[in-house]
């Protein structure tokens, strides 16, 4: 059976073996508030809840991608763009979610009987979050495994 351990260590695998990811952690998001400076890029895992439904468990998982900020101390060259990296955090952060999403709907997390619900991938963007001055994006779904257990 596909459990909570299963399903946070192949999420895990997934971006750690990633260059574009230094880190990952789940849990609060809180914990995330005194990570040290060298832990980004990270992802952050948060199983939300699981239901159970005859053959099959569904996971609702929001899986977070972020980079520290950085600010130019010269003035922009263009001010659409600015004095910031936050346009490339939002789009590294973007591509690795798209990657991980696309492995549940045809990669390894599919091989492993996992798979998201509805194929369609809903992100959030956010900027200047936390004390450490992150930006990136929040993938929430629904990853349906099979349910093995007995009734036994």
């Amino acid at each position: 059976m596909a459990n909570y351990y299963d399903i946070t260590k192949q999420i895990h695998d997934f971006f750690i073996t990633n260059p574009m990811c230094n880190y990952v952690t789940k849990g609060s998001l809180d914990e995330l508030m005194n990570a040290k400076h060298d832990m980004y890029p990270l992802a952050h895992v948060q199983i939300n809840n699981a239901t159970i439904q005859g053959h099959s468990l569904t996971y609702n998982i929001s899986v977070s991608v972020m980079d520290l900020l950085d600010y130019s101390k010269d003035q922009p060259s263009d001010r659409y763009i600015g004095n910031s990296n936050v346009d490339d955090v939002l789009n590294a952060s973007l591509l690795l979610l798209n990657k991980f999403h696309e492995s549940c709907i045809r990669g390894d997390m599919w091989d492993n009987d996992y798979h998201i619900e509805d194929t369609a991938g809903n992100i959030e963007f956010f900027e200047e979050r936390f004390i450490d001055n992150v930006a990136g994006c929040t993938m929430t779904f629904d990853l349906v495994t099979p349910n093995t257990m007995t009734k036994c």
